[in-house]
């Protein structure tokens, strides 16, 4: 933005803008090295939920 229009903007307001717009930081999750596809989708559709 600095070379075409000559407009300096900091991190913060770039991060600003974009959250104004609808944006947001996503992170991926991190994934185990070696886990069985299998054996997580079974643990999740019967892990029971703690409510703290």
């Amino acid at each position: 933005m600095q070379d075409q229009w000559g407009i300096s903007l900091g991190v913060r307001q770039c991060q600003r803008l974009f959250r104004q717009l609808g944006f947001r930081l996503r992170k991926p999750r991190p994934k185990i090295a070696h886990a069985d596809p299998a054996q997580q989708a079974e643990y999740k559709k019967t892990a029971e939920i703690s409510e703290e």
